[in-house]
């Protein structure tokens, strides 16, 4: 046997690789029903499908677009759909059968849900990075992840939001006091799922925060969150922009987020789920990923740190006998520490010798969060679109698929 294939042939070593991709890829996502096929997306502008059948490194179709792409995944139950993100704004559903080779053409798009976001003391709209999409089990809701915003859910027939995810209140229900960390997500890439405990509906999202929490929102049923969603009259929305910012108590008023087509006509408002269901601690850093399990009461989380926390709402689990109590306070966000470069080249080194310590990542990220946690999506120029006064906006536009 060759040294080759040896290498090959070990234990943890990869059986298949595919290395056309000419930047960062990411996000993977397998068919749900052929073992075969998958899906990469990349910063390089691609997505391509891959079908391990076939010899060669080449991809089997490729989908091309001027934005980077963050995240894809298969619909669960219709495999001929897939979702995709980008670093632009765009979250599209597509159908495989139409997506791959159509060079520079303009790729057809199933649909194209508004991510477009405006405030009502702002003229202009802002258009947020997407960090990763997500189906439920059923393939009914899609939740969407967005840089320096609040996860936002979508019906899987409906362009326009239903629901935001935020953690100004407390599983009691009780305000989070403005001294207080909660939901942000502004310094790392984030994964959500839903779950449901092996219930027919996933009924939960989960997602992880840089408040070194993972949050667990229900999610009521569609048709409640379409009723209660609100829709503003764009005339109303330019008199909102003027109004005072104050209220009858002489209380500040705070502006209000909505979702717009690029078409300026109405402004939406979806169902802002402010109390999470519960908060999972444990963690000593970013939360970047929570995942509940499909059928068992089990929730995982993993960020920064090296390990991955499994919780449980029960004292033990099938595979394991009994759980420690989860923590509920979090770890305090020192002060800004004098050797800040020196502590940075500390974190490097350490994950190149593979020390097994994370105090110095933990340190480094302490950082990050001083100087990039809780911006406000809003004060981003890279994140502002403006057309000009002759430009007719068209929902079909590039930037948005």
């Amino acid at each position: 046997m060759s040294r080759i294939d040896e290498l090959t042939n070990r234990p943890g070593d990869a059986l298949r690789t595919f290395n056309r991709h000419n930047s960062n890829i990411r996000a993977l996502s397998c068919h749900p029903e052929n073992e075969n096929l998958l899906l990469s997306a990349s910063e390089d502008g691609t997505i391509k499908m891959h079908d391990t059948r076939v010899g060669g490194h080449d991809a089997q179709g490729v989908l091309t677009m001027a934005a980077d792409f963050t995240s894809v995944q298969y619909h669960p139950t219709t495999p001929n759909l897939f979702v995709t993100g980008t670093n632009t704004g765009g979250v599209c559903l597509r159908d495989v059968r139409n997506s791959f080779g159509h060079g520079d053409a303009r790729v057809p798009v199933a649909t194209t849900y508004v991510t477009s976001l405006s405030k009502s003391c702002l003229p202009t709209l802002y258009m947020p990075e997407i960090g990763s999409v997500t189906f439920d089990k059923t393939g009914d809701k899609l939740a969407v992840t967005m840089l320096c915003h609040q996860p936002t859910i979508y019906s899987l027939r409906d362009p326009l939001p239903l629901a935001t995810c935020s953690g100004l209140n407390a599983p009691n229900g009780t305000p989070v006091p403005p001294s207080e960390r909660t939901y942000s997500n502004c310094c790392t890439i984030k994964h959500g799922s839903f779950g449901g405990a092996g219930l027919p509906n996933d009924s939960y999202y989960s997602a992880g925060s840089d408040d070194f929490r993972a949050y667990v929102w229900k999610i009521p049923e569609l048709g409640e969150l379409t009723q209660r969603r609100e829709v503003i009259a764009y005339e109303r929305w330019q008199n909102l922009q003027h109004a005072l910012n104050e209220d009858e108590d002489g209380k500040q008023r705070q502006p209000l987020t909505g979702f717009t087509p690029r078409s300026f006509k109405e402004r939406y408002v979806p169902v802002e789920l402010s109390t999470p269901a519960f908060r999972l601690g444990g963690h000593k850093s970013i939360v970047n990923s929570a995942l509940i399990h499909p059928t068992q009461p089990l929730i995982f989380t993993s960020g920064v740190e090296r390990d991955i926390l499994m919780h449980s709402p029960r004292p033990s689990a099938p595979c394991v006998s009994s759980f420690e109590d989860t923590p509920d306070k979090v770890r305090a966000l020192p002060g800004s520490p004098t050797d800040g470069r020196g502590m940075v080249v500390r974190a490097l080194l350490a994950e190149a010798e593979d020390t097994g310590e994370d105090r110095f990542t933990i340190a480094l990220f302490d950082r990050i969060i001083r100087e990039e946690g809780g911006q406000d999506l809003f004060s981003l120029p890279d994140r502002i679109w403006e057309p000009s006064e002759d430009e007719e906006p068209d929902d079909d536009d590039d930037l948005y698929i």
